[in-house]
């Protein structure tokens, strides 16, 4: 063969080389490409989203108090649950929705669901409390007790028949509305129990020591002055 067609072989060999190269370099990236795009939509399938009405009378116990039940449940079942904020203050119900796995998701669907029966079962229970610290549970034109109604959710009722200053006079209480919402207004309860409980002994604690203070002063002695020269 003589160089001149050597050259040309030598020539087309390389080309055949680098046009393998670059088919075996575009077929790598296709691959690579149709992997990522793969990957994608098996992370978007993994992934989805369900939304769930919760009656406006169980919403405070879903959610419980400062978002508690809500973190627990999030923590257990490893979703995302997120509240709609209502359209209007009086809107009855609630949309919550749910972000995750499709087991999880299933899992946190149907607790939140539980949860809400459980909600919905309105019931009555009855404390007592001193008849003093009714005042304070009431407040003034009834509304520390308006408050605790509206923040709980729950009916609150105070017998006022008797004596209200009579520390020894118990008065019954009564509170309907769901486990949860009873819960938290019993709750409350116990909060204004203690700040009367403080104030009653910061009132003895006073009468005490004006009580010391008072013995402790010298007597006056009734008469004029005597006089030690004549």
């Amino acid at each position: 063969m003589d160089s001149k067609l050597k050259t040309i072989a030598l020539w087309a060999g390389l080309g055949a080389g680098v046009t393998v190269s670059s088919i075996l370099f575009y077929l790598l990236l296709r691959q690579e490409e149709e992997y990522e795009v793969k990957r994608r939509k098996t992370e978007t399938t993994d992934h989805v989203v369900i939304k769930v009405t919760v009656p406006r009378a169980a919403v405070g116990g879903v959610i419980g108090r400062q978002g508690g039940n809500i973190k627990q449940l999030q923590e257990k079942t490893s979703t995302k649950i997120n509240f709609d904020r209502p359209a209007t203050a009086e809107e009855c119900d609630r949309v919550c929705t749910i972000r995750g796995t499709p087991t999880d998701v299933k899992v946190a669907e149907e607790l939140m669901k539980q949860c809400i029966e459980e909600q919905m079962s309105v019931i009555t229970e009855t404390v007592f409390v001193p008849g003093k610290a009714c005042g304070r549970i009431i407040g003034r034109n009834g509304d520390t007790i308006r408050g605790m109604c509206r923040v709980s959710g729950a009916k609150i009722l105070v017998d006022r028949i008797g004596n209200e200053r009579d520390n020894t006079n118990l008065k019954s209480v009564s509170i309907t509305g769901t486990k949860e919402q009873i819960k938290m207004a019993i709750s409350m309860i116990d909060e204004k129990l203690a700040e009367e409980q403080a104030f009653q002994e910061k009132m003895a604690a006073a009468s005490a020591g004006k009580a010391a203070l008072y013995r402790t002063r010298p007597m006056a002695i009734k008469g004029g002055p005597s006089s030690l020269t004549r």
